[in-house]
């Protein structure tokens, strides 16, 4: 053979390698673009879900409702039960009405750096290092209106399951016993409602209740979120604390 013939031979040797190890390079990056699309697509579409179990949530506690089931595919990702969230709702007046300090347990769908969590009747997701308000809670606190409706869902988990992975899962609801607190001060009165989630979620939830505020002062200190409503003798204030339980099942 050739020297002319050994310099093709390697030659084509050689580009035939190159080609091979870029198409194996072009082939992996793909398929990790395919998978972190579709992680992207799964937490959209869970997102979506929280949402509907937030509105399942609402007509437990606020129609009276006895139970609801939601429903959600998980793709890669882990639904399971959070860290505690404590809410504290305190009115100044001569009723001197405290709501001390509930533990809400939150539910969380976790799927790589991104969390979508339900507490305390809204939706927060945490990526990057932030957090954003998905769905706002469902309080109402008009003090320039002259009410001031605040639920307190307690939530709890019940059942031996606590994470579902993979797949499709459903969360039931179920509600508990339930007690309505309802004042008409007779002065001047402040209403003061505190979360204290993780301090991953405070942002979020300082968001959460500026979104529910009609003339109130919202605040927060990087551990906790605030919300404080100024109302007179004329206005109405109302506290509702519902318990619900929430069990997982595939």
């Amino acid at each position: 053979m050739t020297d002319r013939a050994q310099s093709n031979t390697l030659g084509f040797i050689l580009l035939f390698s190159i080609v091979l190890a870029s198409l194996g390079v072009v082939a992996t990056a793909g398929v990790d673009t395919l998978e972190s699309g579709r992680d992207v697509a799964t937490s959209q579409n869970v997102e979506q879900s929280f949402r509907e179990l937030a509105g399942a949530a609402t007509d437990v506690h606020r129609e009276n409702v006895s139970s609801r089931t939601a429903r959600m595919r998980l793709g890669n990702g882990q639904l399971e039960v959070g860290e505690d969230t404590e809410i504290t709702v305190d009115v100044d007046s001569t009723a001197d009405t405290e709501v001390d300090e509930l533990s809400v347990t939150p539910i969380t769908y976790s799927i790589d750096d991104r969390d979508v969590t339900y507490e305390g009747t809204a939706v927060v997701r945490e990526e990057g290092g932030g957090s954003i308000l998905v769905r706002k809670p469902d309080f109402h606190l008009d003090a320039d209106g002259g009410l001031v409706v605040v639920p307190v869902v307690e939530t709890s988990q019940v059942g031996d399951t606590a994470s579902v992975g993979g797949g499709q899962a459903e969360v039931r609801l179920l509600r508990g016993d339930a007690d309505v607190t309802v004042v008409r001060p007779d002065s001047s009165t402040d209403v003061t409602l505190t979360v204290d989630p993780p301090d991953s979620r405070v942002e979020a939830w300082e968001t959460a209740l500026e979104s529910a505020s009609d003339g109130c002062s919202v605040g927060s200190d990087g551990t906790e979120a605030w919300a404080e409503c100024s109302v007179s003798d004329d206005d109405t204030v109302i506290v509702r604390h519902v318990e619900v339980e929430f069990e997982f099942g595939g």
